[in-house]
C-alpha cells in the first residue's frame, strides 16, 4: 500500500495485484518470467500517481543486506531495490515527457518490505519503564552498570536494582523518555 501525504491529508493507493505476494516472494521467483513483469506493473502505477499528482518524491528504500561474498542474496532481499528502482526510473521519464513536471525531489515516497514492523514505532511505550527494558540488559529488574574506577583502574560493576524502594524510579518510570532526559 502506498501513502500519499499532500497538504497534511493522507490518501491510500494499492497497486491491485493479488497475486503479487506469491510473485514476488514465492518459492520459484529466481525462474519466474513473473517476477519482473510484477514489480514492472507495480513501478508504474506508482509511479503514475506521482506522476497525476504533479510530485517527484524521493525515493528512499530499505537497502538489501550483503554481508560478504559467502552470503547469497535472494531475489527476495532485492525487491524493494527493484521496486524503488524502477519507479524511479519511470519518474525520470515523466521529468522528460510531462509538461511542468517537478525537476526536483518534493516529497518523500518510502517502500518498505514485509520484514520492517512499520507499525511498532508507532504503537511502542516510550515510557523510562519501556526503555530501560528495551535497553538494558536487565534481569527482571536488576541490571549491571558500569561506573569508572576511582583508581583510575578498570571499570567497576554494580548491580542496579529498579524497584519500588527507588524514589527517582517511582517518579520517573511512568514519564516520556524525552521528559525523563530532562531530569537526568
Amino acid at each position: 500500500m502506498l501513502y500519499v501525504a499532500l497538504s497534511k491529508v493522507y490518501k491510500g493507493f494499492i497497486t491491485d495485484n493479488e497475486r503479487a505476494l506469491e510473485e514476488l516472494f514465492g518459492e520459484n521467483v529466481q525462474n519466474s518470467r513473473h517476477y519482473d513483469a510484477c514489480l514492472n506493473v507495480m513501478a508504474t502505477r506508482i509511479a503514475t500517481v506521482f506522476a497525476s499528482l504533479r510530485e517527484l518524491p524521493f525515493v528512499r528504500y530499505r537497502a538489501a543486506k550483503f554481508l560478504d561474498s559467502s552470503t547469497v542474496t535472494t531475489f527476495r532481499d532485492v525487491v524493494s531495490t527493484k521496486l524503488a528502482g524502477s519507479v524511479w526510473n519511470c519518474l525520470t521519464q515523466y521529468k522528460t515527457t510531462i509538461p511542468n513536471f517537478p525537476q526536483t525531489e518534493t516529497c518523500e515516497l518510502l517502500i518498505l518490505d514485509r520484514s520492517v514492523d512499520q507499525i511498532a514505532p508507532v504503537i511502542h511505550e516510550w515510557t523510562y519503564d519501556a526503555m530501560c527494558r528495551d535497553l538494558l540488559n536487565m534481569d527482571g529488574n536488576k541490571y549491571v552498570h558500569e561506573v569508572p574506577s576511582k583508581t583510575g583502574g578498570a571499570p567497576e560493576k554494580k548491580d542496579v536494582l529498579l524497584e519500588d524502594h527507588d524514589p527517582v524510579w517511582l517518579e520517573l518510570r511512568h514519564a516520556h523518555i524525552a521528559d525523563v532526559c530532562l531530569v537526568l
